[in-house]
């Protein structure tokens, strides 16, 4: 089972990582831009998680899914498991993988809105939770964990971090400023579904999202960090709407006021995003650093495939909500899908990455994780721009267009695109079910557009034929 101590008991009202810190930083990120003061309302704003409840279909996708892997992975001896069952985030001893505390934030970011929907569907559905998975109980024992263990020092490089202070300061992989951003998210949906949670929370936001501007006046942003300077970038927007707007006058959850906590935000993601990748000239060739025409042949972070899927597909609707003009951002999104399509594209409605982008031929294939990243992102992105073509698919083109590279074993024709209006839900009813088993028990890393199996199965043929 997790570890999971008790936690400490909470400061006293006010203390922690508060003002002092805020305001050591404050004046520095502000004076970045003459940019607008308050982010560019999105198009849509997205409903709190519980207001609506999942049934029929959905909510039978939801217990599948919770009574499954997913749910099973705290209490799994599954080889690897260990990354989320035994993290550091939760008083574990896991060693980081690859250098990286990444792994439970994710777990989390997945599993806790879907417990939230889940009891959001009423004592009916949480009742069908399978008891041996305990994914009610983890969830919470998780998140008051975590919220348990901010650092509340005053002073120091991770005043206010939470979570474990890795690779930081100074990250040349740009690990430690981004991998608790998902936690962030986690939280801030928890206390969606949990409202006597929102304080807390909102106070361990605010204060990590102030450790990482402090950090970012000195630290280099790097690698994992620079691609997905977006993630940063949607969390403090998150706070902007909501968090500051509910505790305007809570001085020990905002010890800057409301004013003060949004420029602060809005300084800090300018800054990460002058600081990391630049999309814009990746794409439009006028960076060192261009997109790929065919498949890349030695590893690299800019040209990986769930980068491109997390941070060159949030850009467009980030660089809008920080200030950009509609046009603009529109014009942005465009050449980005384009140029996937154009170079990268494959019959799933996704690019070809097996890590790194590898062209446009059907044996290559597609990460689970840039499935997922390019349909989070693609949500994002019609949210802000409120282009309906982001979500809506038309089945009839994605059934003849299957069915004519079926029949064709060839990939699109050079220049064919989807319309970017249809993508999400030709991602979502083609290239992630093809990513997963029907029990939710099993998923691949790779699909191949041209293989219905991959296995060593030894078939006795014989030379011949």
């Amino acid at each position: 089972p997790p570890v999971l101590g008790p936690p400490p008991p909470p400061p006293p009202p006010g203390q922690g990582a508060g003002a002092e810190i805020m305001l050591a930083v404050i004046n520095q990120v502000l004076s970045l831009s003459a940019e607008p003061p308050l982010p560019v309302p999105p198009a849509w704003t997205p409903l709190p998680l519980g207001l609506l409840a999942p049934r029929g279909w959905a909510l039978e996708q939801l217990l599948l899914q919770a009574n499954s892997l997913s749910g099973y992975m705290p209490l799994s001896t599954f080889p690897g498991a260990d990354t989320v069952n035994q993290s550091v985030w939760v008083g574990g001893t896991a060693a980081p993988k690859g250098g990286t505390d990444q792994w439970l934030p994710y777990w989390a970011n997945g599993n806790v809105p879907l417990l939230m929907l889940l009891r959001a569907a009423g004592p009916a559905a949480v009742a069908r939770l399978d008891p041996a998975a305990q994914l009610g109980p983890v969830v919470d024992r998780m998140m008051q964990y975590v919220l348990g263990h901010v650092n509340r020092s005053k002073s120091g490089p991770g005043a206010g971090w939470i979570g474990p202070f890795l690779n930081e300061p100074g990250d040349t992989n740009g690990h430690g400023l981004w991998d608790p951003l998902n936690m962030c998210r986690a939280l801030l949906m928890y206390s969606e579904g949990e409202p006597s949670s929102r304080p807390a929370v909102a106070a361990a936001v605010v204060a990590h999202l102030t450790a990482e501007a402090r950090l970012l006046e000195s630290d280099p942003v790097y690698k994992w960090a620079a691609t997905r300077w977006p993630t940063f970038v949607q969390v403090c927007l998150y706070v902007v709407d909501h968090v500051v707007p509910q505790f305007a006058g809570a001085r020990a959850v905002l010890p800057l006021g409301a004013a003060g906590t949004t420029k602060l935000l809005m300084g800090a993601s300018r800054l990460f995003r002058a600081k990391g990748m630049d999309w814009r000239g990746y794409y439009n060739g006028s960076s060192a650093v261009r997109f790929p025409t065919g498949p890349v042949a030695g590893w690299n972070t800019h040209d990986h495939g769930v980068n491109n899927a997390e941070g060159a597909l949030a850009w467009p609707a980030m660089d809008r909500r920080l200030g950009a003009a509609q046009g603009e951002a529109d014009a942005a999104m465009t050449l980005v899908l384009s140029r996937l399509d154009e170079y990268q594209g494959q019959p799933n409605a996704l690019f070809c990455a097996d890590e790194v982008f590898c062209g446009r031929a059907p044996h290559r294939g597609t990460e689970t994780c840039a499935v997922v990243e390019a349909m989070a992102s693609l949500e994002q992105a019609f949210s802000v721009l409120g282009d309906p073509s982001l979500v809506d698919r038309l089945e009839t083109l994605a059934a003849e267009y299957a069915l004519s590279t079926l029949l064709n074993t060839v990939c699109p024709p050079r220049g064919w695109r989807i319309d970017h209006t249809r993508r999400l839900e030709a991602l979502a009813f083609n290239a992630l079910p093809a990513a997963l088993t029907d029990d939710m028990w099993t998923h691949v890393y790779v699909q191949q557009a041209n293989s219905v199996f991959a296995g060593d199965t030894h078939p006795p043929l014989s030379e011949e034929q």
